[in-house]
């Protein structure tokens, strides 16, 4: 067995180990804690930081984590998406009663510490799947785990996804996110601007309800980013579109 793949194998099982512990605690008491959350989902950047603190170090990793290359036009993708997933929630999703239009842009630092800290962990994970498969392959085969890993969210009464419908209709959002995240950090390199498109994907979530959306319009939409994102990563696996120099 190869290192990468070990190395993938465990930050897996660290990240399910981890969070999967935060999450019970929290199912056991019936809370919707905020500080268990968090720790929650730091759970896959816990896992790769353990991981590769015998290879490049604590320091070396976090650094890593923050590098990105100057490529203006890939920085023109990152905020594309970024714009499309925001017109994307505005169309098919509800307005939520109360909510402002910057409301996304207030809540990024507090979705940075409840959905975007996840990347520090995925994005490593990805890198090192992409080492030994095809990048299109490695992304297919993230969704199941990322959707596999938000398994206990079903006995959360607070969630919306606690019930069979949404959990499967969840495996949809899952497939377009895992390829809209392994695009921006395929072109940019960068693990944090995954993590601020993983928590602007979440802070939309203060001003649109897509819970409250027609489900074929929000399939559609997000399908059709889903199936871009795609072909953008095969475009990046053939070369036709240069990668980032890769970090970790």
């Amino acid at each position: 067995m190869s290192t990468e793949t070990k190395q993938s194998i465990a930050i897996i099982a660290l990240s399910f180990l981890i969070s999967w512990f935060f999450m019970a605690i929290m199912i056991f008491r019936s809370e919707h804690h905020i500080v268990l959350l968090t720790l929650a989902i730091f759970g896959p950047g816990i896992a790769a930081l353990i991981v590769f603190r015998k290879t490049i170090g604590v320091k070396e990793f976090l650094r890593r984590c923050f590098v990105f290359e100057q490529r203006f036009t890939y920085y023109l993708i990152f905020f594309g998406f970024v714009i499309w997933r925001f017109c994307l929630v505005a169309v098919v999703g509800e307005r939520v009663e109360g909510s402002t239009l910057y409301l996304p842009l207030i809540m990024i630092p507090m979705a940075m510490l409840t959905g975007g800290n996840e990347e520090f962990g995925w994005r490593p994970l990805q890198r090192l799947m992409e080492k030994k498969i095809h990048p299109v392959l490695a992304a297919l085969i993230f969704v199941f785990i990322w959707w596999a890993w938000h398994f206990p969210m079903q006995f959360m009464p607070w969630d919306w996804r606690n019930d069979i419908f949404s959990w499967l209709f969840f495996l949809g959002f899952t497939f377009t996110n895992a390829f809209t995240l392994a695009v921006i950090y395929k072109l940019t390199g960068s693990v944090l601007l995954a993590a601020l498109f993983h928590a602007w994907v979440n802070a939309t979530a203060y001003t649109f309800d897509l819970a409250a959306g027609n489900p074929l319009t929000i399939s559609i939409g997000f399908a059709f980013e889903g199936i871009v994102s795609m072909l953008i990563l095969l475009l990046c696996a053939k070369g036709i579109i240069k990668s980032a120099k890769e970090c970790i």
